[in-house]
């Protein structure tokens, strides 16, 4: 755990499958000035959540990618641990110790019975949650990796899990800033859907036309507001399995520094 003060608790969802998780939460020792995140595996540093954690900056749920496990990210969240945030790593379902399988609807179950944590406990409670999205090496939908492949892309169509990521750009408030990582050399997801993911990304706010169920009359809808915090960071000696610790580390702290934080209070200060 990088010497890095963690608690582990098991989270349960509503259709019943266990999450592992890490939680690290600030304490009064990390909070002081001066201190600095040992960077090397050292004893065991497990600790109990304390009220310093309600003095945090902030705190941000990090989700890892596919075929991961939480733990691999504990490069970031360092780097977010030093900027005096919670960090809440969790495992969705099938991977790491988490219970289940996955599949799109379950996955949503999870990230949401992650964040109904945070909500709920005591002192993180009291904590902004910054709201942001980072995504490296990504798609836009499976369906579109499937047509890229020799002899069996022409069955795409085929395709149960759809993960239509492009098509949900839309549902994403204009004011929720993106970063996107992309690996130029990625072999397993082509690096031209992380591009077209982003394109659908930058779209979000501009007006489009909707037409009324059971009637002919459209409207055009737009945001008040077009993305202005998206970054998309091109990383040409990138794989799918590996970007650079660099890049692992410091775009994403970088990134989430510059979110304004925002209250989501359910209990008393």
């Amino acid at each position: 755990m990088l010497g890095i003060p963690y608690v582990a608790p098991l989270l349960h969802t509503p259709d019943g499958v266990d999450l592992s998780c890490y939680l690290l939460p600030q304490t009064y020792e990390s909070l002081a000035d001066g201190y600095r995140v040992p960077g090397h595996p050292i004893e065991d540093n497990r600790v109990d959540v304390t009220p310093a954690a309600a003095e945090a900056r902030a705190t941000v749920i990090v989700f890892h990618g596919n075929s991961a496990h939480h733990w691999e990210d504990m490069t970031t969240a360092g780097q977010l641990f030093a900027m005096r945030c919670n960090v809440l790593l969790l495992s969705y379902r099938g991977y790491s110790l988490s219970g289940g399988s996955p599949n799109e609807k379950g996955l949503r179950i999870d990230a949401q019975t992650g964040l109904d944590y945070i909500l709920d406990h005591p002192y993180l409670s009291n904590v902004p949650i910054v709201s942001g999205i980072i995504a490296s090496n990504t798609f836009t939908s499976i369906p579109d990796i499937v047509r890229r492949w020799p002899y069996i892309g022409i069955f795409s169509f085929i395709c149960h899990q759809k993960w239509r990521s492009a098509d949900k750009m839309q549902l994403i408030p204009t004011t929720t800033p993106i970063l996107m990582l992309s690996g130029r050399r990625d072999q397993v997801i082509p690096p031209e859907l992380m591009d077209k993911l982003w394109d659908a990304a930058q779209k979000r706010g501009k007006k489009r036309k909707s037409v009324f169920p059971g009637s002919c009359v459209s409207s055009n809808e737009t945001s008040d507001l077009e993305p202005t915090g998206d970054i998309f960071v091109p990383i040409r000696s990138g794989t799918h399995s590996k970007l650079s610790e660099a890049h692992l580390g410091k775009c994403p702290a970088n990134f989430v520094q510059t979110i304004p934080p925002t209250f989501h209070n359910t209990g008393s200060q």
